[in-house]
């Protein structure tokens, strides 16, 4: 008998099922529970009745980026057999409920263009604009249709929360809740409440934001009161590009900064991963009017080549203090940006001043990495030996996720720094300051803002890579195998009696044989999935998954020799052939079932490969270390895949500040300097910034 599922939805929500609200607002910490009880809701609801629900977000580049998978997974994990799954949507196929996904921004004629919404579900709606609000609202216009809006307070004017909890609407429902509603519910993860606590204790005011939901401050924000305008006009002149290098991890970005009435007005060009400078040329020349390009200074080769191909091109001058005093520069200019820049814009509102662990605000922007590590950190030199970082110089070639390149800087970043120590699931550590960040699957992420369930870009990738390929074809195979012996049992079923009429010790000889040969071929290749997946849990993964998977295996594996078994003795003795096809037929047709049944447990998934972190530490103070590399802006540091990020806006915009000369005379000295953006570019460092920050009152 099929055990059935039960779909827990705790009390706090249950007020989503009554019929009284026409828009809820449902906001609080992380793990709060929010999003999967919602997406619970919403199944329960397409169950029901025929149902168009429709899920946004403001910005969706990508049905990946959508809630779709969090849907499909409950679906797996519910056995909601009457829902049909595609790439870009999720059908009812009894009575026909359909989910739809949209992104919200820039989308106004798509999202006015959808009919009969019962339930719009707008998923981290603390993003969303006034102006995207406005247009949806009256989108869903259904009689008893129903609006959910999930989110994470960001700042304390956020739209949808000054809307629904601050000014107020008629029918709303407001739902509050934190991480002690998992708790409550036995639904809180060990590795979880140890994040929590350790935020609690060590970063207090990260923990009233990220697990207590509380806002922050709108003076957090580095760029304020930029509009957002419809189009570029024709008056304005386009003067500058700023060009950001990225290639396979991180989008190279070009944006085109207009002059026009005493203010700037932005235009995001491009923003793509996998350019060749070869192409990014290319994209560069079709910008009319000749503009000077500025880009990466950390970059010279790509810049060379990039000018090679006549584009007017130029390194951006970078020194000591330069990206506060981009910021500064920028601050003080009129903004607008077009709406069809949606990473742009996306940056702007989530671009904030960090805090300390009090809560208090620093001078420094949030997610500015450097690649921070102690002295002692050994990186993966293209020769495969290692190497401390302390010890590598420019010219030195180091291995990164896509080839070998060259190390254009290394650098003693910072003396006597605050270190954290982190430790993988398989094995691996490693040490640096806070803010250095690392590759996981949702991107670069910061050490001290790490989550246990991260996924760890590791060294040893590509071993990974072919057993995970080996793993799909083999259980692809054995799915052919149980396909083919349920087809022979057919066939013996439909015209084993009327074969036997002639020829009944050979039909049973041959049924026998063929079967066995299945049967050997299937425990074999269980075998070898179970030899696989004993590797990659000695290398990397949650060893909870995999072990799990050779349980299996080897559950499934004792299975069949003891049927095998079984059939040997019963067998023995037996004279008549129509008894000995009938045994062979059911302990085959009970080796299929069970093996079929279980073959969701076996087949790979991403957690297989998962590096997670299972421990993150405080571990004193070091002197640490940066290293430039060209191209990439990533390589393995002890086995870790670590990378950088930049800003081509800033690189844009801060060309305009003016140089400046300053002369001045010391005993038997006398120089004339250059500054750019407080980069002093000879000698008398303390005297000339001095002489600089005066000119600049």
């Amino acid at each position: 008998m099929t055990k059935i599922k039960t779909i827990i939805i705790p009390s706090e929500y249950k007020p989503l099922f009554n019929n009284d609200w026409r828009e809820a607002g449902v906001y609080g910490g992380r793990y709060s529970l929010k999003s999967h009880t919602v997406a619970r809701y919403l199944l329960i609801r397409a169950r029901e009745k025929r149902t168009r629900i429709a899920c946004f977000r403001e910005f969706q580049a990508s049905i990946a980026e959508s809630s779709h998978q969090l849907l499909s997974e409950l679906i797996i994990k519910y056995e909601l057999e009457d829902f049909e799954v595609t790439n870009n949507s999720i059908i009812n196929k009894i009575n026909g409920s359909d989910f739809i996904f949209k992104g919200l921004w820039n989308n106004e004629q798509s999202i006015k263009s959808i009919e009969g919404i019962d339930i719009a579900w707008v998923e981290e709606a603390q993003t969303v604009s006034e102006k995207s609000i406005e247009v949806l609202t009256p989108t869903v216009r259904k009689p008893n249709s129903k609006i959910v809006y999930t989110y994470n307070r960001l700042l304390e004017e956020d739209p949808v929360h000054t809307r629904l909890v601050l000014e107020g609407r008629p029918d709303t429902l407001i739902i509050n809740q934190n991480y002690d509603i998992a708790i409550k519910y036995g639904m809180m993860p060990d590795v979880i409440m140890k994040e929590i606590e350790d935020d609690k204790k060590n970063r207090p005011g990260l923990y009233r934001h990220k697990w207590l939901g509380e806002p922050n401050n709108m003076e957090r924000k580095i760029y304020k009161d930029w509009a957002i305008v419809d189009e570029i006009p024709h008056e304005a002149r386009l003067e500058r590009v700023g060009l950001d290098f990225g290639y396979s991890n991180d989008p190279s970005s070009i944006v085109e900064i207009y002059k026009y009435n005493g203010g700037f007005i932005l235009n995001e060009k491009t923003y793509q991963k996998g350019l060749s400078n070869k192409q990014l040329a290319d994209i560069l020349l079709t910008i009319e009017g000749n503009p000077i390009i500025i880009a990466d200074s950390a970059e010279p080769k790509s810049i060379d080549e990039i000018m090679s191909y006549k584009v007017n091109i130029q390194a951006c001058i970078k020194g000591k203090d330069s990206v506060k005093q981009g910021i500064q520069y920028v601050q003080y200019q009129r903004i607008s940006v077009t709406k069809r820049s949606i990473n742009t814009i996306k940056e702007y509102r989530n671009y904030l001043w960090e805090i300390d662990k009090e809560g208090k605000i620093i001078n420094k922007p949030e997610h500015q990495f450097s690649h921070c590590l102690v002295g002692d950190t050994k990186v993966l030199m293209a020769t495969g030996r290692l190497k401390m970082i302390k010890n590598i110089r420019p010219g030195d070639k180091v291995k990164t996720k896509n080839g070998i390149h060259k190390v254009l800087k290394q650098a003693n970043t910072f003396k006597n720094a605050k270190i954290y120590e982190i430790e993988l699931s398989n094995g691996m550590k490693l040490r640096g300051t806070g803010n250095h960040n690392i590759y996981t699957n949702r991107g670069k992420v910061a050490i001290d803002t790490l989550s246990y369930y991260d996924i760890i870009e590791v060294l040893n990738h590509k071993d990974i890579s072919l057993w995970k390929k080996q793993l799909y074809s083999i259980t692809k195979s054995i799915d052919g195998m149980v396909n083919t012996t349920k087809e022979k049992l057919d066939y013996t079923g439909q015209y084993g009696s009327i074969i036997m009429v002639k020829s009944p010790k050979d039909t049973t000889y041959i049924i026998s044989i063929k079967i066995g040969q299945t049967m050997k071929s299937l425990i074999w290749k269980l075998k070898r999935l179970d030899s696989i997946y004993r590797n990659i849990q000695k290398k990397c993964g949650q060893q909870k998954v995999l072990k799990k998977k050779c349980q299996t295996i080897s559950k499934i594996l004792e299975n069949l020799q003891k049927n095998g078994i079984l059939l040997k003795k019963e067998l023995s003795g037996i004279k008549n052939t129509e008894r000995k096809l009938g045994l062979i037929e059911k302990y085959s047709k009970r080796n299929v079932k069970f093996v079929e049944k279980n073959m969701k447990l076996i087949s790979p998934t991403e957690a297989d490969f998962a590096t997670t972190i299972v421990k993150r530490k405080r571990c004193g103070r070091e002197d640490v270390y940066n290293l430039t590399v060209e191209k990439e802006h990533n390589y393995y540091a002890d086995g870790v895949l670590v990378g950088n990020s930049m800003d081509a806006i800033r690189y844009g915009l801060d060309s305009y500040r003016p140089r400046k000369t300053v002369k001045f005379k010391q005993p038997n000295v006398e120089m004339a300097t250059e500054y750019y953006g407080g980069e002093v570019l000879s000698r008398g460092d303390e005297l000339l910034d001095q002489v600089f920050n005066e000119n600049l009152k």
